[in-house]
């Protein structure tokens, strides 16, 4: 059965290690909140108010996005699915060093929420182009209109989420090379 508590819980967990630096801790300067909330909010609603000005219809580009959408949350699914394996076998190594392993840790923890955010940001584009395609003509195409904002919103907090998950794992990388050399 679908607990509606942990879907609900998924965004807020992903946006909060979003907002943390690869040691885990909360970057607290204002310049970056104020950043985040431009980039996570503003910009897609910037995005969302430019494609109704530009009068895109979501029908016109629902293969594309729902091609895009499905290999970008197949790809997550499997990563999802590695990042316990990656930490086990860590876990396991003799030679590990214990504060460069609660980094990569870390780091994978951050990962993983924020990929469980973009695999549920795919599922809702998903069902909302699902929706588009039975209801879409209803109403003189005003329920098109108001699933094309809400995609266009959705699109643009998933690609500002794909751009999170390069950053962990420029991160993870990093520590890494620093770790063998």
């Amino acid at each position: 059965m679908l607990d509606l508590k942990t879907l609900l819980r998924i965004p807020r967990e992903a946006k909060i290690s979003m907002k943390k630096d690869s040691e885990g801790e909360t970057i607290q300067r204002k310049s970056s909140k104020f950043f985040f909330f431009l980039l996570f909010n503003i910009l897609p609603l910037i995005i969302g108010a430019i494609s109704y000005c530009s009068g895109v219809i979501i029908s016109e580009i629902d293969s594309y996005i729902g091609t895009v959408i499905s290999i970008f949350t197949g790809l997550f699914f499997s990563l999802l699915l590695s990042i316990g394996d990656k930490i086990r076998n860590e876990k396991s190594n003799i030679d590990r060093d214990n504060s460069n392993f609660q980094k990569y840790k870390e780091n994978m923890k951050q990962i993983s929420n924020i990929i469980l955010y973009i695999i549920l940001l795919g599922v809702e584009i998903f069902i909302l182009l699902f929706l588009n395609s039975i209801l879409g003509k209803y109403m003189d195409g005003y329920i098109e209109i108001a699933i094309t904002l809400l995609v266009s919103y959705i699109l643009a907090r998933f690609v500002i989420s794909l751009l999170f998950v390069v950053q962990r794992f420029y991160y993870t990388s990093r520590d890494e090379i620093n770790n063998i050399l």
